[in-house]
């Protein structure tokens, strides 16, 4: 099996008066020419927007972008005509394809704390689009609940590429079992929260991750303490 660990100490990080970024792989000013991503996972950013702020508006092109809010709520503008906010426990996603300008701003008095992933798309300057949905009353624990697939099977929402995001809540000392959805790809493991422990004995704390390669159909994975994290099976 093939594999790196993407230790929560070692990320990169964008620090403004507003922004707290780390970056698993190259972004903005940080930049590794051998961490260019995963794949076709090219960005996972784990930010924090301080209240009353937010991203002013700006362009995108030929990228799936998948927002995953952990906590707070994000006010989402663009060129579409789209406006939503998202929260916790919804997931917003935006095919960029031949160019679109969008802003994200915490309107709130609270502070935000996100996921973003980039994906780049299995074809270029498609017609842009922008999608949400709430999950939050459909998960349940110790149930890999499938948030992103390439055709929205399971009440997913859907992205221009065979990648697929799903969450998962443990208490501590479940199991899970990932299986794959398609042979050929890696697999991508965020540990959003707790400790766990992955076959082989590698150990993943808060904000850990690991991407898989070369690996069997299924994953085992056992929660030392309770935990919740994302596996994001990308195209390699």
């Amino acid at each position: 099996m093939k594999k790196k660990i993407y230790k929560a100490n070692d990320r990169g990080q964008t620090q403004l008066s507003w922004l707290d970024g780390r970056h698993y792989f190259s972004f903005g000013d940080y930049y590794d020419p051998k961490n260019m991503g995963f794949g076709s996972l090219r960005v996972i950013n784990d930010d924090r927007v301080a209240p009353h702020s937010g991203f002013e508006t700006h362009p995108h092109a030929n990228m799936e972008i998948i927002t995953v809010p952990l906590r707070g709520t994000l006010t989402h503008n663009d060129s579409t005509d789209h406006r939503g906010d998202i929260r916790a426990g919804d997931v917003q996603v935006m095919t960029a394809g031949e160019g679109i300008l969008h802003s994200e701003h915490n309107l709130t008095a609270e502070e935000i704390e996100l996921f973003q992933i980039w994906i780049q798309p299995r074809e270029k300057n498609l017609t842009p689009r922008y999608d949400q949905k709430t999950f939050r009353d459909k998960r349940q624990p110790n149930v890999f609940q499938l948030l992103i697939s390439p055709d929205g099977r399971l009440d997913s929402l859907k992205i221009e590429q065979n990648a697929y995001i799903s969450w998962i809540d443990l208490e501590q000392g479940d199991f899970a079992l990932y299986e794959k959805w398609e042979e050929a790809n890696g697999i991508f493991v965020l540990n959003v929260s707790g400790k766990l422990e992955l076959e082989g004995g590698v150990l993943l704390y808060p904000r850990d991750a690991i991407a898989l390669e070369e690996f069997q159909e299924r994953l085992d994975i056992k929660a030392r303490e309770a935990s919740s994290l994302l596996v994001i099976e990308i195209p390699l």
